[in-house]
Formats: C-alpha cells, sequence, structure tokens
C-alpha cells in the first residue's frame, strides 16, 4: 500500500511542476573587475522582468580585487566567461586577478570566488581560494562523476625572477577544484596542467609580443607577464558538453587545447590544434552548439596585421573524442573589428551572436544543424553599443529568448529581445551601475526558478521512536526530464542526532534491493524506490526533517514539507509512534472540492507502532492560509463518524490498534491546484500536545 500511495504523491507533484512559459524571469549577474584600491570586485545583480527588463538588486563584493584598466579600457582581462554560473548546484564563480594597480605588472596570485544563489537570484558569499597562478580570467565549471568540477585558467606569466611561483608551472595554467555542498573549493591535486603563450621578444612562432612593437602597451608591463598582454594571452577555458573534456584558447599561438579529463576531474595531456597561415592572435571566444560542435570566433581573423579593422570572423568544428578538431565552417567574416565573445540562442539553437569590441557591433549568424555558419547581420544590433565585450543569451521558454550584453565604454549592460523566427535583435533598454571605460568585464545570466526534473516522495509523513530505535519509512524519486540522472543519493539536512541510511528496493514488494548507501542511477522518465532508516542518539522534540534528493548531474528535488520530509521524534522512554496514511476519494492523494464554495471528505487510517495512548486528531493547512473550513470525526469500521465532525477528536490508541478517522472540507473560495503547496495536514498529538503522527492530501478546488 505504501509504494501506492508514495506513486500518487509524486504524480500530484509531477502535475504541479510548472511549464517553461510559467517560470519566473531570473536574474543576470555583471562584475566591475575593480581594483581593491577601488572599492574592490563586486558583482551587480540585475532581475529580470517577464518582458527581459533589467533592474538592479543586489551588489555583493566579492572578497578580491579585479583587475583594474589594463592594456584596453574596453577589454581588460582579454577573455569570455570571467563570471561563470553554475544552475544545477544554484552557484556562481567570480576570477579576481588581485591585481595591485592599473597598468602595472606584479606577482600577484589570483584567486576564485564562489556564490549560493538563492531562488530569487541574490547572492551569499560561500567561499574564496587562491587560483593557482597569476591573472585567472575564464573559470567553466560541469558536474562529472567526481561531483562539481570547477577549472580556472590563469593567464599570467610566464614568471621571471622576480616572481617566486615554484609550486606553480611557472607559465600560464589551468587549475582544477572540487567545490562541495556548501560552495566551498578545494584544489584537486593532479589538475594543474601548463599553457604555452609563445615565445617572448620576437623569437619563435605566433605573436611573441617584443616589448616595443605591435603590442599596444607599455614596457613596463613586462610583456607577457602579469597582467599578460591582450594579444598573446590565453583567452577562455570550456568544458566539452559530456564534462569529459577542456578546451583553451590561446591568443599569441592562435592554438586550441583539448583536455582529456578523467574520473577524478583532473585534466590529462592536451592535444593542441593550431591554425594555419599567419600566426597572429584570433582564437578567443568559444561555446557549443545543440549538436555538440564548437564555435570559436577569431579576433582578427585572417588578417596579416594587428590591429585590423573589419577582420572578425567565426569557425566552427567537430570535436572528436581523442581532441582532434575537424573544420566545419572556416573563418566566417562578420566585417566587424576585434570578434572575442560569442553565446548561442539556447532555446532553438539556430542563432549565434557575436560582439566586436572595437567596431561597437553586435554580428548575428544562423547555426545549421551540422555545425555551419553562415552571416546573417554584421550589425544586428538596432543600435550601437559602446565597447561591447561579454555575452550572455538567457532562453526564457519556449517562445522568447533575451541577449545581454555588457558594454564596458559606458558601464550599461544592453538587453535585446530575439526573434526566434529570423533571429533578429530589438532593443529593450540598457541599465547603468558599471564602472565607465575602465574595468567591467564578466556577465552571465539564468532564468528562474532553476529547473529539476527531480521530484520525490516519502511515506509514512511521521516517525516516533525510542531512542536507539530505527524510524524507517518507504519513498520513490523520479526523474521527469529527458536526461538519465546519475550517482544519486540521499541525506538529511541539518544536524540532529542521528545516523542516516538508505537502501533501494524493490518497488514491486518493497523487498530492499543494492547495497546500503550507495548512489543509484534514475533513467529519464523513471523512477526508483527506497528506504530510509533514521536512528536517533539522543532525545528529539518533533523535527521537519529535510531530505536532499540530488544527482550528479540534476539540481536536487524541491523540499516540500508533508510530501519529501519525514516529521522525526525520539524520547528515552516508550512513546506512541502513529502511523497514518490518507485516501481520497478518487484514489489520487488529492481532496477534490466542487466549486469555490463546494465540500469534500478523504478518510485517514493509522496504526500504533508504539506505545498505547490517547491521541487527539486534528486538521489543518499547515503553513498556507486557505479558503477552507475543516472538521474531522473518529469512525467506525464502516467509515460512518462516531459523533459528530468538530475542530478536533480524540480517540484511544493502544499498541497496534487502527483507529480511522474522517476530515472534511468545506471552501470559502478558490483553491488553485497547487500540491506542493495547498495540502490538508491531519496531525496526532498524545496528552502532552507532542505529534506523533501526520500526513496529508493535496487539496484543489474545481
Amino acid at each position: 500500500m505504501y509504494r501506492h500511495i508514495v506513486r500518487l504523491l509524486i504524480y500530484t507533484i509531477l502535475l504541479s511542476l510548472p511549464a517553461t512559459g510559467a517560470w519566473a524571469a531570473g536574474a543576470v549577474y555583471a562584475m566591475t573587475n575593480s581594483l581593491n584600491s577601488a572599492g574592490g570586485n563586486q558583482i551587480l545583480v540585475f532581475s529580470r522582468a517577464a518582458n527581459g527588463a533589467l533592474s538592479l538588486m543586489q551588489t555583493v563584493a566579492t572578497g578580491g580585487g579585479g583587475s583594474g584598466l589594463q592594456i584596453s579600457n574596453v577589454d581588460v582581462l582579454g577573455s569570455q566567461s570571467s563570471l561563470v554560473l553554475d544552475a544545477l548546484h544554484h552557484r556562481l564563480f567570480a576570477v579576481n586577478t588581485e591585481t595591485l594597480a592599473s597598468n602595472s605588472s606584479d606577482c600577484q596570485q589570483g584567486t576564485i570566488t564562489s556564490f549560493n544563489v538563492a531562488t530569487d537570484g541574490t547572492l551569499t558569499i560561500a567561499d574564496r581560494i587562491a587560483s593557482g597562478g597569476m591573472y585567472p580570467n575564464s573559470l567553466t565549471v560541469a558536474s562529472t562523476a567526481a561531483g562539481e568540477v570547477l577549472y580556472a585558467l590563469n593567464a599570467g606569466g610566464p614568471g621571471s625572477p622576480a616572481c617566486s611561483q615554484p609550486h606553480l608551472t611557472g607559465v600560464p595554467n589551468i587549475t582544477g577544484f572540487l567545490v562541495d555542498a556548501a560552495g566551498k573549493m578545494t584544489t584537486l591535486p593532479d589538475s594543474v596542467q601548463a599553457i604555452n603563450p609563445g615565445a617572448l621578444n620576437g623569437t619563435g612562432s605566433g605573436e611573441n609580443c617584443p616589448l616595443f612593437g605591435t603590442a599596444p602597451q607599455s614596457p613596463t608591463l613586462n610583456c607577457g607577464l602579469n597582467p599578460p598582454a591582450f594579444v598573446r594571452s590565453a583567452a577562455q577555458v570550456r568544458f566539452s558538453p559530456d564534462a569529459t573534456q577542456l578546451l583553451v584558447t590561446v591568443k599569441a599561438t592562435n592554438s586550441i587545447y583539448v583536455f582529456p579529463v578523467d574520473a577524478n576531474g583532473n585534466a590529462g595531456v592536451p592535444v593542441v590544434t593550431q591554425a594555419p597561415g599567419p600566426g597572429l592572435p584570433t582564437y578567443f571566444g568559444v561555446t557549443f552548439d545543440k549538436n555538440n560542435n564548437l564555435l570559436v570566433t577569431e579576433t582578427f581573423g585572417k588578417a596579416t596585421s594587428i590591429p585590423a579593422g573589419g577582420a572578425g570572423a567565426v569557425s566552427s568544428f567537430k570535436v572528436s573524442a581523442t581532441g582532434t578538431l575537424t573544420p566545419i565552417s572556416t573563418s566566417v567574416g562578420t566585417g566587424g573589428t576585434a570578434t572575442c565573445w560569442v553565446a548561442l540562442e539556447p532555446t532553438t539553437g539556430k542563432y549565434a551572436y557575436v560582439s566586436n569590441n572595437l567596431s561597437n557591433a553586435i554580428s548575428s549568424f544562423s547555426v545549421g544543424s551540422d555545425g555551419s555558419l553562415k552571416l546573417l547581420n554584421a550589425n544586428a544590433a538596432p543600435a550601437p553599443t559602446n565597447g561591447p565585450n561579454d555575452l550572455v543569451v538567457v532562453g526564457q521558454d519556449s517562445t522568447s529568448s533575451y541577449l545581454y550584453v555588457l558594454n564596458a565604454g559606458d558601464g550599461t549592460v544592453g538587453a535585446f529581445k530575439i526573434n526566434l523566427a529570423d533571429g533578429s535583435l530589438t532593443s529593450i533598454g540598457n541599465v547603468s551601475g558599471l564602472p565607465v571605460n575602465v574595468s567591467a568585464q564578466g556577465l552571465t545570466g539564468f532564468s528562474a526558478p532553476f529547473p529539476t526534473p527531480l521530484v520525490a516522495a516519502v511515506l509514512p509523513a511521521s516517525r516516533s521512536v525510542q531512542v536507539g530505535n530505527t524510524a524507517t519509512a518507504f519513498g520513490t524519486v523520479m526523474n521527469a526530464g529527458n536526461t538519465d540522472a546519475f550517482a544519486c543519493s540521499i541525506a538529511p539536512n541539518g544536524n540532529l542526532p542521528v545516523t542516516f541510511n538508505y537502501q533501494t528496493t524493490n518497488s514491486s514488494t518493497n523487498a530492499v534491493t543494492g547495497t546500503p548507501n550507495t548512489a543509484m542511477n534514475v533513467p529519464a522518465g523513471g523512477s526508483q524506490s527506497f528506504v530510509i532508516g533514521l536512528t536517533p542518539t539522543a532525545a528529539i522534540t518533533p523535527a521537519q526533517v529535510s531530505l536532499n534528493f540530488s544527482c550528479a548531474n540534476q539540481l536536487s528535488a524541491s523540499v516540500l514539507p508533508g510530501v519529501d520530509t519525514l516529521l522525526l521524534s525520539a524520547s528515552a522512554t516508550p512513546v506512541p509512534d502513529i502511523v497514518a496514511l490518507a485516501a481520497t476519494m478518487q484514489n489520487d492523494g488529492i481532496l477534490h472540492i466542487p466549486g469555490n464554495l463546494g465540500a469534500g471528505a478523504f478518510a485517514v487510517a493509522t496504526i500504533n507502532l508504539g506505545a498505547s495512548t490517547m491521541i487527539t486528531a486534528t486538521a489543518n493547512t499547515g503553513s498556507a492560509t486557505l479558503p477552507l473550513a475543516l472538521t474531522i470525526c473518529a469512525t467506525d469500521q464502516n467509515g460512518n463518524c462516531l459523533a459528530a465532525p468538530t475542530s478536533l477528536t480524540s480517540a484511544a490508541s493502544s499498541t497496534g490498534s487502527t483507529p480511522t478517522f474522517a476530515i472534511f472540507g468545506r471552501a470559502t473560495g478558490s483553491i488553485p491546484f497547487n500540491p506542493g503547496g495547498s495540502r490538508v495536514f491531519v496531525q496526532f498529538t498524545d496528552p502532552n500536545g507532542v505529534i506523533r503522527g501526520l500526513t496529508s492530501v493535496a487539496v484543489a478546488t474545481q
């Protein structure tokens, strides 16, 4: 019977999951990248309205310092993805170069800041850690078999006698981090891999950046050290969609590195592809299309001089499992200058947008199913932007997507609605608040709430045991998505004095299967049943135990009191333990009330697995205020009330006895269908007023 009712609970919750069109609007994040002397690096959190418009709702410090003005006032980091979001784990990560002063070199090691993201998009700082090198300028994060793994690209270097860093590679590198459930980061010890930025001072191939020459900078910057010269530095690190590879672009040598990533999250020996032709700084930003083809911007395309006006381009490649790149479209021109950042429209996957930093234009491309590229509009933005750098596209629902652009020249974020029929852009205005013409870089965003396909249910909803005895309950977790969920586990939130275990079961018999406390996989559209056990080691007053149902590649299931929680109490002496189950008229776990002034009823059966007692039964709507009047009565074996229904009723409940009850609800207004929030709870208390049993059903008017 448990398994049947648990499935009903899950199905009613599935029915209440919001359609994509009903999602709240979400947030967009932009980074000031300011020096510590200028107030430090900060993240501006913009709330997204339903029409895509932005409004500032929070400014939060990273705890570190940015780069300030370095070389170019509209591209100070020379990179893409300096600010990244992990929607699966509600996390945001930001780089801090920790530069001492504008336009000056130093030997500072950078840092990375992690934030936890609330459902409304606001941020709380979680951790800050050394980046493993100088001048971190790009980040990437993915869910792997090892957990949440973050990589930083440290673009500063190579080292010099003045920069003592023997624990680093002495050259630019990538460094990996494992992120725990609280957002704390730990360095992956075998993850560091060197990036070769090319030779200095006129030797070697590629743009080798002599101190006096094509690089627009002062000799005091020690070309290629810290900060790195724009024309030489590595520009982006990015996980492949399946998190088995890491890609890094290097402008100076016109190269793309593809590192294999093992099961522990560590990067291995890379395959390096260098573009043919003149060794100019070209490869910059990357993204993947919906078929996992790689799209790469080329800052100056095939130009033979730097800078080169109107020479920007985009290429696409197939990436093999071994890391080799096969060209699809080669150097498709944008008509713009300094084509650096790229973003894919995620709803249709048919369009990509790039920002031309020095010609103040956004160009649009069509993306074929085979990864082929075609220029749609060299100047797709309806009005010129000022020093556009980072881009992000937020797919709000199946009919609307929005493009956001960080304009470093005037310190604004521009917003555009994307026409999904032809890829054209319509401006919906700019918001200000970022530093003007000096340091701003880093942009990302999301649609809220963070979507998760996981739902879970647990029965019974309460247990009350003696200290040292185990309270058990059965449950099911269902994956409503179209992607298999792997490494799924169950753990209690909080710090109650209990030992906890879980084990998979056969859904037909409830017999245990597998191995205790071993993660499970849940196929797309499938489910897995389980049994949990909590053994109190000390007395516990009734406490709602929320359970974290999480998978390595999915967000945790929402915590829904009375659905996937367990009310637990424990005492040093034997206590009543009322296990209660509810049955509704349509046998679907929902109290259906016909009309806004109608009435309905459901039944509850109990069994006392603990000490004998008198119990008092009441019905309520929990923390929700609903237009619903509730009464209850004890019933005989035929379901007839033993007395007129009232607000509460009492009955004797001896060990092993099975009292039954009827609950009546009369609506005084509309109750929308929301089984996660609109519920009727029936609770059973002992003579001391301690809750010893609980069950619930959803309620809605029709």
